[in-house]
């Protein structure tokens, strides 16, 4: 069976600048196995979760390219860029041509959507809601792998383009015990 390992994090801090992630800090680090099994990592636990990829077959997430990877390479030396990567934002902007919210395709493919906003976890971190903080983020992960699911069964995700629904069918990721790449 392929280790596949989906994952979203929320931050510490607002972004800055979209270019440079330098000073973006993780607040936690949530993830679901292929096994359905839940982690959550804070942010003195991420070296676990590097640990816990590195013979991945793939990771998934939305938007990871763009965001959760730059800033998960802030905290190792080891380059993350070699993970074998299924960023469901990146493959639905190749065939569209625009980027999408999680939110919009959650709610059109799986007729539900997140529980709440990014700035609801910038807001818990800051009241010290550790608990609420990561049932959102692990909610987050769960939405992500459903939408994983439904594209490795060959589903369509769905979405609204201005008014008119629309359905893209998203490449399948291929799994190679060849292609696996040790990040050690």
């Amino acid at each position: 069976m392929s280790k596949i390992v989906t994952f979203d994090i929320e931050t510490q801090n607002g972004l800055g600048n979209f270019r440079d992630f330098s000073g973006v800090k993780i607040s936690v680090l949530c993830a679901i196995d292929q096994d359905n099994k839940e982690y959550i990592y804070w942010e003195n636990e991420l070296d676990k979760f590097i640990e816990f990829v590195s013979d991945a077959d793939s990771v998934v997430g939305f938007n990871t390219l763009g965001f959760d990877i730059p800033v998960l390479q802030n905290y190792t030396s080891v380059n993350l860029k070699k993970l074998p990567n299924y960023d469901i934002m990146d493959e639905f902007k190749k065939i569209a041509g625009h980027r999408i919210k999680l939110e919009t395709l959650a709610q059109n493919t799986l007729g539900t959507g997140k529980s709440g906003s990014g700035l609801d976890a910038l807001k818990y971190w800051a009241e010290g809601k550790k608990d609420e903080l990561a049932k959102y983020c692990l909610d987050d992960v769960r939405v992500t792998k459903q939408l994983f699911d439904n594209i490795m069964e060959d589903k369509p995700v769905k979405y609204l383009d201005l008014t008119s629904p629309k359905e893209l069918l998203l490449p399948k990721p291929v799994f190679s015990k060849n292609n696996q790449r040790s990040l050690f």
